[in-house]
């Protein structure tokens, strides 16, 4: 094959490595941007005494899921603890929550 056709056919059958590269660069950075900010608007609740559960639901929920899709990829049993740890957490502040129970605290 010639060059140029390498090329084309390259193009035809659509991203190439660096931009596969940096569609994965940008949502990692993305996650990681959502995840700080559920961190600050955190802070936040604690400091207004509101309930930071709902920010402590999406963070451990996204930790989650990153770690237990890497798992199911690699099969690396290190991902798996980590993954059923924060998706346990993320259960925990769903429950405490949806029922109030968490609250008990600022009374």
């Amino acid at each position: 094959m010639k060059r140029e056709q390498i090329l084309e056919r390259s193009r035809q059958e659509g991203l190439d490595e660096r931009e596969q590269q940096i569609y994965l660069d940008a949502y990692n950075f993305s996650g990681s941007v959502c995840v700080g900010l559920c961190l600050l608007l955190t802070v936040g609740s604690i400091l207004r005494s509101e309930s930071f559960y709902p920010y402590s639901i999406l963070v451990f929920a996204a930790i989650a899921s990153s770690f237990l899709y890497r798992f199911v990829r690699l099969r690396k049993v290190s991902f798996l603890g980590w993954g059923l740890a924060a998706l346990v957490l993320a259960l925990v502040s769903g429950v405490l929550y949806l029922t109030g129970w968490g609250e008990a605290w600022r009374n």
